[in-house]
């Protein structure tokens, strides 16, 4: 793929072969299956009963076959997705593999547990991610709504010797309708801040609070220790292929950094 390193093109290609894999093995099983079929036409009752059995089990394989091609179809075209849509500035540069030995051990159950490290991590993200402000940084941002519609929306009064009236309408709006916040800023702003500090008071409790700043760090702190996981997790089902011989399928959701051992850094990082 362009814009690859040469070590992340040459994993990229050993998976899209390696997903044509289950393919050829889900057709062969159809084709079976279908010879099978034949035989039973023109087969004893005791002889058809036998051959039913197998296609049942030719079936089942097929169908194994078939979710593990979607599997690895599905991976493939969200590393696909990664590469074709990274911006210009960034390049793709190599990271140092993680490489057990060949006696470290039971790599399957290392990848279940790295597993369900990552789903541990991956709700901890969700929870951080719906956190709320602390009530003071809500409130601050209350007042500063409030005054910054007494600013920018005063009321357009019109007198004439035939008429007088004024509007609280948004010129960015596309309606005229009045703008009842913008005359609650204007009439009693601190009338209103007040009532709306009274509102955040009232609110359910969040799950979580976090300021700004404590909010973006979290994220970026969770996604950091994300990536290591899954960078181990990759490193396990390679030591487990090369090893012991034992295939073990990758998650759909695999984070393609991780799958194919690269970061992403500014071109100008990837140069020096």
């Amino acid at each position: 793929m362009s814009g690859l390193t040469a070590r992340g093109n040459a994993k990229f290609l050993k998976l899209a072969d390696s997903a044509e894999e289950p393919a050829a093995l889900a057709r062969a099983d159809a084709q079976r299956i279908s010879e099978l079929r034949r035989q039973a036409s023109v087969s004893s009752a005791e002889t058809r009963a036998n051959i039913e059995h197998e296609i049942a089990r030719r079936r089942g394989k097929m169908e194994e076959h078939q979710l593990k091609y979607t599997g690895r179809i599905n991976a493939l075209a969200k590393i696909k997705y990664c590469i074709e849509n990274t911006p210009a500035n960034r390049s793709f540069v190599d990271v140092p593999l993680i490489e057990p030995t060949e006696h470290e051990g039971d790599y399957r159950g290392a990848v279940i547990h790295i597993r369900q490290e990552i789903h541990s991590a991956t709700l901890g993200l969700k929870v951080t991610q719906r956190a709320a402000p602390p009530i003071a940084e809500r409130k601050d941002a209350a007042t500063k709504y409030v005054l910054d519609l007494k600013r920018r929306l005063p009321p357009k009064m019109k007198a004439t010797h035939e008429k007088f009236s004024i509007t609280f309408s948004d010129p960015t709006s596309y309606t005229p309708k009045i703008n009842i916040a913008a005359f609650m800023a204007w009439y009693d702003a601190e009338g209103f801040i007040a009532r709306l500090h009274a509102e955040i008071d009232a609110m359910p409790k969040a799950e979580l609070e976090l300021s700004a700043a404590d909010k973006e760090a979290r994220i970026a702190e969770i996604r950091a220790a994300l990536l290591e996981m899954e960078r181990r997790e990759e490193a396990m089902i390679e030591a487990a292929a090369k090893y012991e011989g034992q295939i073990i399928e990758r998650r759909v959701d695999a984070d393609p950094l991780a799958v194919l051992g690269v970061d992403i850094v500014r071109a100008e990082q990837s140069a020096a």
